[in-house]
Parts: structure tokens; sequence; C-alpha cells
């Protein structure tokens, strides 16, 4: 049964399953991170791996993280160490993918992996699933009500009042998608020499939420959050057409500076809850990935997730176990903080209720609209001179992330034209989810734990006319309200 929905679930794999292990960090000393790392990772076995590949057949181990190569690697956990001192992170060549052919038993596999002692941790990669983005070849004139001001939305207009709030090229963003279509008429996006595979079939998705976030002034349809912003696309799906978030979180890294924006427009299926989605750091490469950006002083928005596949009820995030533990509850001595901004979506109208199939729960900061989201337009494709109409419906926590990583970046583009300075992720958490500075939803944030929606008004009036800093009402730049990261 786990086989088959995971077979559906990465259908563009070719022709093979995939587990991520981690090894005990002293597990892999002496080995070379060269072009023969896996030959001497086969090596430490010292004959199991044969005994493994007798038993289940077909099976290859190769690293995990392969975009960056490994002195990148390292400069970058030697960075994220210098830069936050409690920061605690595993050794990233310390996790390897399992790859097996689709026949074999997962959970058998799974559960013969975890018992060797030089194994940490195994879990089933699993692609995320797309969310929902409907095209249609006119445009819909769609009132961007999330635009307005508070309560209905987030005063983006106010905030396009100073200098910054429409976004500028001292704050660079990154949206991690698995498909995009790109238009240097509409948007100041370009790829990346490790931007990954563009799936075409999600093309869509990736265009309306970058319209959603970038797309400029003075052109017909919908206008960008921040339309004066710049950034780049990296996909999930890495070589060999294999969905890799961690792989795609480190590259993203890569590219970008203290300061800057991160989103992350993915949801990760867990084994153990059949076709419930989950926000991408239950993965725990993907959470260490996210732990090493926001240590960086890198900003990450996260989407919580869009409840269930099969069309179910959202989930309570406070609820989710990793092995017994309920490390997405704030409340848990078990919790893990990434740093990240969690997302839910919410309704457009002014009471702000959670949508149906969103994830819920304490670990969530902000909402944001989850419907009547529309990016809309005159497209051309590049090479070529016939003009179309298209509008893309967005929902759902894809929608409303994109919208929370617009006000980031505007705060942010703000802060650095006005002060030439940065807010921390912690600063910039504070600030987006802060009660005080953002508008509650219908039964309040403890009730319906779905966290605030920004009202950029409030943040910039009431804290951003003065310098971060020298701001009392800002916390520092490594004060955290959930523990100390």
């Amino acid at each position: 049964m786990l086989n088959a929905q995971v077979d559906k679930i990465t259908k563009r794999r070719k022709n093979h399953h995939r587990l991520v292990v981690k090894f005990a960090d002293d597990f892999l000393e002496g080995v070379e991170l060269s072009s023969n790392t896996n030959d001497k990772c086969l090596e430490k076995f010292n004959g199991q791996w044969d005994e493994l590949v007798r038993r289940f057949e077909d099976l290859q181990i190769v690293r995990l993280f392969t975009s960056l190569t490994a002195g990148q690697i390292t400069a970058l956990m030697e960075k994220a160490g210098r830069a936050v001192p409690a920061y605690a992170g595993p050794n990233l060549f310390s996790y390897y993918a399992v790859d097996c052919a689709p026949e074999i038993n997962l959970v058998e596999l799974q559960d013969t992996l975890q018992k060797l002692e030089m194994i940490e941790l195994v879990y089933i990669l699993t692609a995320a699933q797309s969310p929902h983005s409907e095209l249609q070849a006119e445009t819909l004139l769609f009132p961007q009500g999330y635009l307005n001001k508070a309560p209905e939305g987030l005063d983006v207009f106010y905030a396009w009042k100073f200098n910054g709030g429409k976004g500028n090229n001292l704050v660079k963003f990154i949206d991690i998608e698995q498909g995009w279509q790109l238009s240097q008429n509409l948007i100041n996006i370009t790829t990346l020499p490790l931007s990954g595979v563009n799936e075409l079939s999600f093309r869509e998705h990736g265009f309306a939420v970058l319209n959603i976030i970038a797309k400029k002034e003075n052109t017909k349809g919908s206008i960008g959050i921040t339309p004066k912003a710049s950034g780049h696309i990296i996909s999930e799906w890495r070589s060999g057409n294999t969905p890799n978030q961690a792989d795609a979180i480190l590259s993203a890294i890569h590219y970008l500076n203290e300061g800057d924006i991160l989103l992350l427009e993915s949801q990760s299926y867990n084994a153990d809850t059949g076709s419930k989605l989950w926000p991408v750091e239950i993965q725990d490469a993907c959470f260490w990935a996210i732990r090493m950006a926001t240590a960086l002083g890198i900003t990450v928005i996260e989407a919580a997730g869009n409840g269930d596949a099969a069309g179910g009820a959202g989930n309570n995030l406070d609820h989710f176990l990793d092995n017994g533990k309920k490390i997405l509850d704030t409340g848990s001595k078990d919790f893990r903080d990434s740093g990240a901004i969690m997302v839910t979506a919410a309704s457009l109208n002014t009471d702000h209720r959670k949508i149906y199939y969103a994830n819920y729960g304490n670990r969530i900061d902000c909402y944001a609209w989850g419907e009547g989201v529309v990016a809309s337009g005159e497209f051309t494709q590049p090479g070529q001179r016939d003009v179309f109409d298209y509008s893309i419906k967005l929902n759902g926590t894809s929608a409303a992330a994109a919208i929370i990583a617009g006000a980031a970046i505007a705060v942010q583009s703000l802060v650095a034209a006005m002060y030439n300075t940065r807010l921390s992720p912690l600063q910039m958490r504070w600030l987006l989810s802060n009660e005080a500075y953002g508008t509650a939803s219908v039964n309040g944030k403890m009730q319906d734990k779905i966290g605030v929606m920004p009202d950029l008004r409030k943040i910039i009036d009431s804290c951003l006319l003065v310098s971060p800093a020298g701001n009392n009402k800002i916390p520092s730049p490594h004060q955290n309200y959930y523990k100390d990261l």
C-alpha cells in the first residue's frame, strides 16, 4: 500500500524510490569528500552493504547534497557556526540517499537500515504535491484585497509610500518551486546555474507565485506586492529529475546573503501519516538546511501545508509525531525551531477564518489570504510575438506564503533603504507575527492557531520610523520568543 502511494507521489522519478539516511557524524571520519566518496562510504559498511544488496537488490547510495562542492558545503557549515555560536547543526556530509527499485518494500528496507548501528535515522523521501492552480486564457480583474488596509489586507499601499516599500536591489529573494514560466517584461526574476530542473507541468504555480510577489507596475492585470523586487528561482527537482528539497535549499543559501529572503513553496508527505501534507521541515535534512539559512541571517518563509491530498481537513501541527516526538509543537519539550516563518491560509473576508484544508497549530506565525488570489496580465512567450491574456487562480498556503514573502521583502527593503541595515530572521518573525502589529483571525491566535496577518502600516509606524539598531521595541537579532536559537 505504501509503495503504491509513494510510487504515485513520485511518478516523475526515473524508476526508483528513495530513502534518506543520516550516518553518525563520526562514521565517515577519514572519508575524503571527492568523487569516490560513495565507494569509501561502502567500505565503511564492512560487508553489511553487500548483504543489503543481496537481500533487496539494485540498491544505490549517493550523497544527498550534490549541487554544491564539498568546499562550498564546508564553508557554509563553518560560516553558520561563526554567525551563531549556539548553532549546532549536523555534519551535512553525513546525509546520504539510498535509491531502490519500485518493487522493494520500503518499510522493510527502512526498518532494516534503521537497525544498523552506524545509522542515526532513516526516512522515506517523497516529492511534494504541487498545490492547485488554475490557468485561464483571459484576464480576470479580481480586486487584490490583500493589498488594502487592515483588516481586509496588509496595507501594502501604505508601505509603497516609503523608500524601499516596493522592493529594491538591496534585498534579494529566491523562490523554491517545482516549475515556472519567466517573462522579463513582467517580473525581475532569473534562473541560476544551480536552479535545477524546471518541471513544466508545474509552471503555472511558479508563475503565479512570482506574479503575486514581484509583478511589475504599469502592466496589464494584477500587480506584485513588491513590484521593484528582483530575485531568482530554484527547483526542488535536482539532477536526475529527482526531488530533493534539502539540496535545493542549500543551493539557495549559496546565492543569498544576510538579510535576504527565501520562500519555500512546498509541502511534504510523511510515510506514517498517509496522504496528509506537512511543512517541508518535517524532513530532517530540510530542517537543518532551513536552520542553516536562518543562522546565516536569511529570512525563510515556509508554507505550512494544505492538509490532505485526499481532500481532508487541515492538520494540527501540534499533533505531528516524529519518532514519538512533537517536533512542531512549541509547547513540547521536543519542539525544535528552524527559525522559519510558518504560514497558513485564511479566508478573504474581513473576519478571516481558517480555510478548512489548511494546516494550523501553535507553530504557525502568520496567515494571509488563501482564496480569491489571482495573478493576471498579458504574456508573450520567449522568442515569440504572440500575446495572450492570462489569469491564474492560486489558493491555500501557497498563495498565503507568497503574500507573506512579499510583506517580508517590503519590510526588509524599507529597512535596508532607510537605515542601511537588515533585520535578522527572528526580528522579522517577531514583527510579522506580533499581535500588536497585525490582524487577528476571527477567534484569535490562541483558539484558531493560525497566527496573525501582518499590518504593514502598524509595523512601519510603530517600529520602523526609528532605526532597528536603536529601537527598544524590536528585540535583539537573536532573541527568540520560542526558545534560544
